[in-house]
């Protein structure tokens, strides 16, 4: 438990260090949070105008993000497995790329 302590201390707490000298450095999650906290004053500003617009954007948001991490990779490794995918890239028709997988082949 306390080589985890010193971990956490050394990695964890010196990312969220705020300077309290001139010479100190800024904390990796204090410059992410300085980047970040203007665009959360503006969900903040359209959440208070238009509520509706504000939840759809963050379900779609939300969503999407689980659908590219979760359930794309699947589908592909699924058509791999089948060599569905194998087929469409092997092929020359891009229409038929395009209407199986709703992307593009590149060659």
């Amino acid at each position: 438990m306390q080589q985890f302590n010193h971990w956490f201390g050394k990695n964890v707490m010196t990312a969220a260090s705020s300077p309290n000298e001139t010479e100190d450095q800024t904390g990796g999650l204090n410059q992410v949070f300085g980047t970040v906290y203007p665009e959360l004053l503006k969900t903040k500003a359209l959440k208070k105008t238009n509520r509706k617009l504000y939840y759809f954007l963050k379900w779609f948001l939300m969503l999407g993000i689980f659908f590219l991490i979760f359930v794309r990779p699947y589908i592909f490794y699924v058509l791999l497995n089948q060599n569905v995918l194998r087929d469409i890239f092997r092929s020359k028709s891009h229409t038929r790329c395009i209407l199986q997988l709703g992307i593009f082949c590149v060659r």
